[in-house]
């Protein structure tokens, strides 16, 4: 597969001129050579992070159970501008069911004890201005998707008051979505929206559930500032979540059934404005 960057003309997906040049990756060289070259101590255990500023990586392997012969790594850096570069690579045998989401967090991950930035928890009536500005890279094959991941929340945060978890997947590759709900347009751009009530992770004891949806608009490799508020208007108006509900954590990652892959985001920044 050979890279494409889109620019969309909307004010859904603008073009992000004033980038630094990044880590720039190939589709035939071996993916974790690759990223050692950039990224010379990544995360290669279990749920190890690395931290930069208000953001950090973890080496994300939820569902793995009984998988023994696999490899995942994952490395961030920051740059002079604010933003950061990530990426990881993974190798996972075949599978039926997601063992993985390597992924970068900002906020406070439902999970943990405690936020990575004074930003959040915020609720979704305090937000006034919320985008991902990023440059997007995926080689790869098997079953994955690459997706942000959203969970909103009560003002606790943790993970015995979860509400919903949100994806946008901007790129699929092979993994089947969630039961339909409606298609809708969301600043231009067409999305099939999937539903899945009393949702839950069967690894949580004790059993933890919530609404999941996913806007699913696969493109590949994507370049540009994405606006996330307006997915939470869009539910909001349609009655799907509480407009009272607290936006905890953002992450982007692969849910990885199995197969090959690198990701790389360069110059990744979530610009947050309160009212």
């Amino acid at each position: 597969m050979q890279p494409l960057s889109i620019m969309f003309g909307t004010a859904f997906f603008l073009l992000w001129s004033q980038t630094q040049a990044g880590p720039h990756f190939t589709e035939n060289e071996n993916y974790f050579q690759q990223l050692h070259r950039y990224y010379q101590t990544p995360a290669t255990t279990d749920w190890e992070q690395q931290h930069t500023g208000e953001y950090y990586v973890e080496n994300n392997v939820w569902n793995k159970g009984n998988t023994k012969d696999y490899r995942q790594e994952i490395g961030i850096q920051a740059n002079k501008d604010g933003s950061v570069s990530v990426a990881w690579a993974w190798e996972w045998p075949a599978g039926s069911e997601i063992v993985a989401f390597p992924d970068i967090l900002y906020g406070k991950n439902p999970w943990a004890p405690q936020s990575s930035t004074p930003q959040m928890p915020v609720a979704l009536k305090d937000i006034d201005t919320l985008t991902a500005e990023f440059e997007f890279t995926h080689y790869g094959y098997g079953h994955r998707n690459s997706s942000f991941q959203i969970w909103l929340t009560t003002d606790v945060a943790d993970d015995k008051h979860l509400l919903n978890e949100i994806m946008i997947w901007i790129r699929n590759d092979n993994l089947p979505p969630a039961p339909f709900l409606k298609s809708d347009t969301i600043d231009g751009q067409p999305f099939n929206i999937t539903i899945l009530k009393n949702h839950g992770d069967p690894n949580l004891v004790p059993p933890v559930h919530w609404t999941y949806y996913a806007f699913v608009n696969p493109r590949l490799d994507w370049k540009g500032k994405i606006d996330l508020l307006a997915f939470f208007k869009m539910l909001i108006e349609d009655k799907l979540i509480d407009p009272n509900a607290y936006l905890a954590v953002i992450n982007f990652g692969n849910e990885i059934r199995d197969g090959k892959g690198i990701t790389a985001l360069n110059n990744y920044r979530i610009h947050l404005v309160r009212r």
